[in-house]
């Protein structure tokens, strides 16, 4: 099937491109804005974000910097199954934002190590 009769075909059964969800893992440094981090601080993150996969990546990305982050590296992006299902809290209470609101991002309280 083209990819053409495919997209109208997930449309007309409700699915759109927009839609998807994709959570992404990688690390950021903190820009100093917020308190609880201090500038330069590096930290790794976890972002889920309603996304189409061409700008999975831009929207990632802004999101963190919107957020007090600067060079962020990100490491991997998946495409999370519906329904999602998970036996971690956090990556639930992540999702269930998502749906919510459109993005949820999680950035993990350990500094790492440049080692």
């Amino acid at each position: 099937m083209h990819n053409k009769h495919m997209n109208w075909l997930l449309k007309r059964l409700g699915f759109r491109r927009k839609d998807q969800v994709w959570a992404a893992l990688g690390t950021a440094r903190a820009n100093g804005k917020d308190d609880r981090y201090p500038s330069g601080e590096k930290h790794a993150f976890l972002v889920m974000a309603h996304s189409d996969e061409q700008h999975v990546q831009e929207r990632v990305a802004a999101l963190l910097y919107s957020n007090g982050w600067k060079d962020v590296d990100t490491e991997r992006i998946k495409l999370l199954d519906r329904p999602f299902h998970s036996a971690d809290a956090v990556m639930v209470g992540c999702y269930d934002a998502t749906e919510q609101k459109g993005s949820a991002v999680v950035i993990y309280s350990d500094p790492i190590s440049d080692l």
